[in-house]
């Protein structure tokens, strides 16, 4: 008897945007929510077949694979998230927001509401923003089941358990461009990479926001994700309180790394060897570090590959369930 022929690999899409516009990243997010959404439309549909009609249907299409899209916004965009969505707080003026350019680089930013969690907070150039699409149900996110009598192809999990691994996701990435002092005889450095129960997102130190996050979900299929700050300019924060956050700062991995280098790790060695890292290159390690806590293949893809695996699906695709024309993290 030959042997068995080997399970196909479980694919991770990976969409490298580059540089591009809030807009066509949440229109491409968009689309492959609809994608998803229309795919639960089809097993329902046949499901109901089958239970109705003594005449075999032909099975539905394989589920969309689970697709990160990565990107660096520019323009830089201030969104608003559902808290924000009929009123904004008093430090939130669109119009000022909007109408005072950068007062070096002369850029102006754009306003949005969305239907992501969370308050307002900034997306621009310096900032790795990413997007994760994929079905909470049947598998798609979770990690591998230890246990044998369990697979990750069944198991469901939840958006705290999602929003869990969106962070812990997040730490291991930074903490590939800022590891830990190397001595064990001095202190350790003031540096404590770890997230906060009240507020979703990655903190340095407890003090300093380096990362946002917010999740939109619709029957299971969850959009939305991270914004990672690797060199942003603090000037576009300091004109909102981020995340309605009071007392606290936000930060990025060149300001961290300026910080190590400059005496915050005095009495021990850092391993870091003082190049902060492209933002396409962080992006790219968030996808790694996700894929092997979700025991995928990355498989990376074209806009246009994304745009056509709606043929397959009877040419179901943009506009059809989108849920709201984009959110943001």
């Amino acid at each position: 008897m030959p042997p068995p022929l080997p399970l196909p690999p479980r694919l991770l899409h990976h969409l490298p945007l580059g540089r591009t516009t809030y807009h066509h990243a949440s229109k491409i997010q968009d689309h492959l929510v609809s994608l998803h959404l229309q795919h639960k439309k089809l097993l329902s549909l046949a499901h109901h077949n089958s239970s109705t009609s003594s005449f075999p249907s032909p099975p539905p299409p394989p589920p969309p694979p689970p697709t990160i899209i990565t990107s660096e916004f520019h323009p830089p965009v201030y969104t608003t998230g559902r808290r924000h969505l009929h009123a904004l707080p008093p430090d939130i003026n669109p119009t000022t927001l909007t109408t005072t350019p950068h007062p070096r680089t002369g850029e102006l930013a754009e306003f949005i509401t969305t239907l992501r969690g969370g308050q307002t907070t900034w997306h621009g150039p310096g900032q790795a923003t990413v997007y994760v699409v994929g079905d909470l149900a049947g598998g798609q996110l979770a990690p591998p089941s230890p246990s044998p009598s369990h697979t990750s192809t069944t198991t469901t999990i939840g958006i705290k358990s999602w929003v869990a691994l969106l962070e812990q996701t997040t730490i291991n990435t930074i903490k590939t461009y800022l590891p830990p002092r190397t001595t064990s005889t001095s202190p350790p450095p003031l540096l404590e990479i770890s997230t906060d129960p009240a507020y979703p997102g990655v903190w340095i130190s407890r003090t300093r926001k380096i990362a946002a996050l917010g999740v939109h979900a619709r029957r299971h299929v969850v959009a939305h994700g991270v914004g990672l700050n690797v060199a942003t300019d603090p000037w576009w924060w300091g004109r909102i309180v981020p995340c309605g956050i009071v007392g606290r700062g936000v930060t990025s991995l060149r300001e961290e790394m300026e910080r190590l280098q400059e005496g915050g790790v005095e009495g021990g060695q850092w391993e870091g060897e003082g190049e902060v890292p492209s933002v396409d290159e962080v992006g790219r390690r968030w996808v790694s570090e996700m894929a092997g806590a979700l025991g995928r293949e990355v498989k990376v893809v074209t806009e246009e590959e994304v745009m056509m695996m709606g043929m397959s699906m009877g040419g179901y695709g943009m506009g059809g369930g989108g849920d709201g024309g984009g959110g943001e993290i």
